[in-house]
């Protein structure tokens, strides 16, 4: 019996090791330079699944390790992966072939994340096109007019946060990333939504969609490794796994059922944003 469970597990590790090895010589074979640094298993995401960096600076490296080049190869986990950096290249992909590329190589369950189901960087073919057309409209010169007088009347809150601040003490201490999320999410919460978001205000603190910021962007490595690796494969499916904490991807939920309740009041109330 244990002879036979030892085997088991050696037949588990090999089989392990040929797939992640499967792809270890994808960009060499093909006579394509690949980033230097890729390690088994987690290619050169060992930054971002360790929370060292984040997926936008992992790639950010690549690119500056790699800008003599037209192009390179990366492993994004064990999936092999081009980032081109040529000019002419660039609008090959994004104008002349875009047919080719438009697919977006993120897997994404509407039932499970109906809100990034319907985002336009989740989305792709007519979808995509339908939302990029909203988009394009929500951004048009007289809009941004609107938009920048909701701007500006954040400003005034932040500047009386701040103040408040300073009354207390004539020097106050302040976290950078706090204090900028708060201003942001702020912004997000009056122009986008048409509500107080509640972000410069202590006693409220708890109903403020600030709160729900910090919930998106929590950072840990099991909320990493989903991010990058099951929710990009059909697993996502499989194991019923949401891309976004449940407090935000459920619409049964208090802080989600905000949006939708404000969306539907402000053509009753005829509010305009």
């Amino acid at each position: 019996m244990f002879a036979v469970f030892v085997s088991l597990i050696l037949v588990a590790l090999t089989l392990l090791y040929l797939y992640l090895t499967n792809n270890i010589k994808y960009w060499q074979k093909r006579g394509i330079p690949c980033a230097n640094g890729a390690l088994l298993g987690v290619g050169h995401m060992w930054d971002f699944i360790t929370s060292k960096k984040s997926f936008q600076d992992c790639c950010h490296k690549i690119y500056n390790d790699n800008s003599n080049r037209s192009a390179v190869g990366f492993y994004n986990f064990t999936t092999p992966t081009l980032m081109v950096l040529d000019p002419e290249l660039v609008k090959t992909v994004l104008q002349t072939k875009f047919t080719c590329f438009h697919e977006n190589n993120v897997t994404v369950n509407p039932e499970l994340d109906p809100l990034l189901a319907n985002n336009p960087f989740f989305t792709y073919g007519e979808k995509w096109v339908i939302g990029r057309k909203r988009l394009t409209y929500a951004f048009s010169s007289m809009r941004l007019k609107i938009l920048l007088e909701n701007v500006k009347q954040v400003c005034q809150q932040f500047e009386d946060f701040i103040d408040r601040r300073l009354n207390k003490t004539e020097q106050v201490e302040m976290e950078l990333k706090d204090l900028f999320a708060r201003y942001t999410i702020q912004v997000v919460a009056s122009a986008g939504f048409g509500v107080n978001g509640f972000c410069f205000e202590d006693e409220e603190e708890h109903k403020s969609f600030l709160n729900i910021g910090k919930d998106l962007f929590n950072s840990s490595f099991l909320h990493n490794f989903m991010q990058k690796n099951i929710t990009e494969n059909t697993a996502a499916f499989a194991l019923a796994v949401s891309y976004l904490p449940f407090s935000i991807c459920c619409f049964e939920s208090e802080n989600v059922f905000i949006f939708c309740s404000t969306l539907s009041a402000i053509p009753r109330i005829r509010i305009i944003r």
